[in-house]
């Protein structure tokens, strides 16, 4: 079992206080750059995600009309950029009592702080139908928008669900 430990020092010998984002989308790169703008030297930030690129979804769903591209970055490169590090992995749990974040793979971060940006999750929300959940559905919507625009596709109909939901696909 790998341990990070979250103990370094500046150049003043002071103990830097170690926070730990979990989730490196939109929330989790503001909450690093906030913390860098906020406490730059008292401060040292550590994104974890089991994704390994960012991507601006909502780029995404331009894609399969072709009036737009979703963009990719390197989550190692907007850390660096934020003042922090990036590690992938999956959080699998975390210790509160201990301050030790256990990650899927059975190495554990500690930590002072967690900051907590995991996102929604998409699901389906009606069984059969295709759902557009972000970035991997492009494809499989950009050839079914081509089957309906060649005329074999049948009707094409589009469905919100009620409740809470992101209706910007729509």
């Amino acid at each position: 079992m790998t341990r990070r430990s979250c103990v370094t020092d500046d150049s003043e010998g002071r103990r830097q206080f170690h926070v730990v984002i979990v989730g490196a989308g939109v929330a989790g790169l503001e909450a690093a750059l906030a913390l860098r703008a906020l406490a730059p030297q008292l401060v040292d930030v550590e994104l974890l995600s089991p994704e390994r690129r960012f991507f601006y979804r909502p780029l995404a769903l331009a894609e399969p009309f072709g009036v737009g591209r979703v963009h990719r970055w390197e989550l190692t490169d907007l850390a660096r950029l934020a003042g922090g590090d990036f590690t992938p992995g999956d959080v699998r749990a975390l210790d509160t009592e201990q301050a030790v974040a256990h990650l899927a793979g059975g190495s554990e971060i500690d930590y002072d702080a967690v900051v907590l940006a995991c996102g929604a999750r998409p699901e389906i929300a009606v069984a059969g139908p295709s759902t557009f959940r972000g970035p991997a559905d492009v494809d499989r919507f950009r050839t079914l928008l081509d089957e309906v625009k060649a005329g074999g596709g049948g009707r094409l109909v589009f469905a919100v669900p009620s409740g809470i939901v992101w209706p910007l696909p729509l």
